[in-house]
């Protein structure tokens, strides 16, 4: 449900589900992932970079969070942090 309706554009939509899917899974780097992107679409920008640096300390690996992390920090202006973070995956 949460896909089809990020797929149709409907970014407050999928919210709902993830945010379940997140109490269920409060470990899942990925459900924080899709949480930051969603927000990050609705101008929610505070939380999506909450819930993108939560994605970074539990999935290092998911080099594509990373990398939004960054360019979103970048975007607000807090270039020190977003060179810290885009470091990780140099």
């Amino acid at each position: 449900m949460a896909l089809f309706a990020s797929q149709q554009g409907r970014a407050d939509d999928t919210l709902e589900p993830l945010l379940a899917l997140l109490e269920k899974y409060p470990s899942s780097g990925e459900a924080h992932y899709l949480i930051a992107a969603n927000y990050a679409e609705l101008g929610l920008l505070d939380r999506a970079v909450t819930h993108f640096q939560r994605t970074v300390e539990l999935n290092p690996k998911l080099d594509i969070a990373t990398i939004q992390y960054g360019l979103l920090l970048t975007a607000l202006d807090r270039t020190d942090e977003a060179n810290t973070v885009l470091d990780l995956i140099v």
